[in-house]
């Protein structure tokens, strides 16, 4: 059965999607201790699926003809990177002391349901495509050097985390506990990927240019 693009639902899908990330990034509260804790992530999940479902079947536009199947997907990852990494410093405090506790189990809940939505709105999008052709020389060689950009970024933040373990006394790296540490590794990693997404938008515009 084909599926009928309707504006209504495609903006009630991402209004419900918006309802569901203000609940994953609010302030805790007694709302945590009842069921109704899982509403934030289910929101999340399921406007975004709605939405992309209804995007799939949307029409193409003049935008959407113009850029490439690269340049679409990195900035779907630049915003739901952009999230994850605001998200996970807001949530710095659980994951620095131990991630087996309580409040890490609780957040990386939250944290599974962002990167399952990521995943579902990308199929979404490969299903769209069809047997269009994805990638060309051209996008082979600006995927290339925006990898550059996020290896650098990554060997960035390695060498600085080095620096200041190395060179700081030890009653100055009281805070570097092993969960602490393996968190900023973390960070790197999705900053590394940031600036590649980054670099890939920038890339094919200044190519259209």
């Amino acid at each position: 059965m084909k599926i009928r693009y309707s504006p209504a639902r495609f903006t009630a899908g991402l209004f419900a999607a918006l309802i569901g990330f203000w609940f994953v990034f609010r302030e805790p509260g007694p709302l945590d201790q009842s069921p109704l804790y899982a509403i934030g992530p289910l929101l999340l999940a399921i406007g975004s699926v709605v939405a992309a479902i209804q995007f799939s079947a949307r029409p193409r536009t003049g935008v959407e003809e113009m850029a490439a199947p690269a340049e679409i997907d990195a900035w779907l990852a630049l915003v739901y990177t952009g999230v994850l990494i605001a998200w996970l410093l807001s949530n710095a405090s659980a994951f620095t002391v131990s991630w087996m506790g309580p409040d890490t189990r609780a957040a990386s809940i939250a944290l599974l349901q962002i990167v399952v939505v990521y995943v579902v709105i990308s199929a979404v999008l490969r299903g769209r495509r069809g047997k269009a052709v994805l990638e060309d020389e051209r996008d082979r060689a600006i995927r290339c050097s925006a990898a550059r950009w996020g290896r650098h970024a990554l060997i960035a933040c390695v060498v600085v985390l080095l620096v200041v373990l190395g060179i700081s006394p030890a009653y100055k790296l009281e805070w570097a506990n092993p969960p602490a540490v393996a968190f900023l590794l973390f960070l790197g990693l999705l900053l590394g990927w940031l600036l590649e997404n980054a670099a890939t938008i920038v890339y094919y515009w200044r190519d259209r240019r």
